[in-house]
C-alpha cells in the first residue's frame, strides 16, 4: 500500500510539472506574439509620425504661401483704388481686377487646401495617439505574463525538487528497480505518447473554447487560462484515475 501511495505522489508531481511547462509554453507563445505586435505597433508609430510632420511642413508651406498672396493682393488692390481714380487707366484698370480675381481664387483655394491638411493632420494625431495607448496596453500585458512566467518557474523549480525527492525514495525500492529492468524502453514510448497528448491537447482546448463560448452561463469564463485548465483536467483526471486502481490492484 505503501508503494501504492508514493507512485500516487510521483505521478502527481509529475502531471503539476507537467501542466506548469505547457502553461510556459503557452505563455512564451503568447509574448512572442505581443512583442511581434509591439514592433508593428512601434513601425506604424514611426510611420504616422513620418507623415505628420511631413504635413506640418506642407501646411507651413502652404501658410507662408497664403501670407505672401494676402499680400500681394494687399498691394494690388492699393494700387487699383490708385488707377480707379485716374479715367485714361481703364485697359490697366481691367487687366489688374482680373489679377485680384485670380489672386482671390487663389488665395481661396489655397485656404481650402490649408483647412483640409490641418483636418488630415488632427486626424493622424488622433491616430497616432490610439496607437501609442495600444502600445501601452501590449507592453503591459507583456510584463504581467513575464510575472506569471517568473511564478510559474518558481513553482516548477519548488514541484521538481518535490518530484526528485520523491524519487529518491522510490529508487530505494526493489519493486520498482524490478519494474525498470522489465521496462526499460517505457522512456521512448512515454515521449511519443507526451507529443501525441499536446496535440491533442491544443485540439481540445480549442474545442472547450467554442463550447463555452456556446453557452451563455460560461461564455464569461472562456479565457485561456480556464480553457487550459479545464483541458488538462480532462486528459490527466481520468489517466489519474486510471493510474490509481492499476496501483491498486498491482498492490493488493
Amino acid at each position: 500500500m505503501g508503494i501504492s501511495q508514493s507512485m500516487v505522489v510521483l505521478l502527481f508531481h509529475i502531471l503539476i510539472i507537467i501542466c506548469y511547462k505547457s502553461m510556459a509554453v503557452s505563455l512564451m507563445d503568447e509574448i512572442r506574439e505581443a512583442e511581434l505586435k509591439i514592433v508593428g505597433l512601434e513601425s506604424m508609430i514611426e510611420e504616422s509620425i513620418s507623415i505628420l510632420d511631413s504635413k506640418n511642413m506642407y501646411i507651413k508651406e502652404r501658410e507662408k504661401l497664403v501670407t505672401e498672396l494676402t499680400t500681394e493682393f494687399d498691394h494690388l488692390q492699393s494700387v487699383l483704388l490708385t488707377i480707379k481714380n485716374d479715367s485714361s487707366s481703364s485697359c490697366a484698370n481691367e487687366r489688374l481686377e482680373e489679377e485680384v480675381r485670380l489672386l482671390w481664387a487663389t488665395a481661396r483655394r489655397n485656404n481650402f487646401e490649408l483647412h483640409s491638411l490641418e483636418s488630415k493632420a488632427q486626424d493622424a494625431e488622433t491616430r497616432l495617439e490610439v496607437t501609442q495607448s495600444r502600445v501601452e496596453t501590449v507592453t503591459a500585458i507583456v510584463n504581467q505574463q513575464w510575472i506569471q512566467i517568473q511564478h510559474l518557474e518558481q513553482a516548477l523549480v519548488i514541484a521538481q525538487k518535490e518530484s526528485n525527492e520523491v524519487k529518491r525514495q522510490l529508487s530505494r525500492c526493489s519493486f520498482l528497480k524490478f519494474l525498470k529492468r522489465q521496462f526499460g524502453h517505457c522512456p521512448e514510448v512515454l515521449e511519443t505518447t507526451w507529443s501525441t497528448i499536446k496535440q491533442k491537447h491544443h485540439q481540445l482546448q480549442r474545442f472547450v473554447m467554442i463550447q463555452m463560448q456556446k453557452w451563455k452561463y460560461t461564455a464569461a469564463f472562456a479565457n485561456k487560462e480556464v480553457v487550459f485548465f479545464v483541458a488538462s483536467a480532462l486528459i490527466t483526471f481520468p489517466a489519474l484515475s486510471l493510474g490509481m486502481i492499476l496501483l491498486n490492484n498491482v498492490c493488493c
